[in-house]
Formats: structure tokens, sequence, C-alpha cells
């Protein structure tokens, strides 16, 4: 298994976590936009769990 370090492990983890703070800026500051805010949080579950998946080599 790579480690959390593994540059395309942090790069894929990296973008996920820029879904996740558009999600909460959306959250905050536009929450009637519920279905983008869903949105990003979809990418952002998609992208750790491609994370997980180049971690283990797969």
């Amino acid at each position: 298994m790579r480690p959390p370090e593994d540059p395309e492990v942090s790069a894929w983890v990296a973008k996920a976590a820029e879904d996740l703070r558009a999600s909460n800026v959306l959250a905050q500051h536009a929450p009637h936009l519920e279905n983008i805010i869903a949105f990003h949080c979809q990418q952002a579950a998609e992208k750790l769990l491609k994370a997980l998946l180049v971690a283990v080599d797969r």
C-alpha cells in the first residue's frame, strides 16, 4: 500500500479537500443551492475513494 504522502495519493486527497471546502462555503453563503452543495460533497467522496484505490494499487 502506498503511504498518504505518495504524490498521486496526496493529489487526490487535496482535490477532495477542495470540493469539501467549496461545499462548506456554499452551505454558509448560499444554502439554497442544495444540489450544487451535494454535488461537491459527492465529488469529494469520489476523489477520496480514488485516493484509496490508488493507495492500494487498484
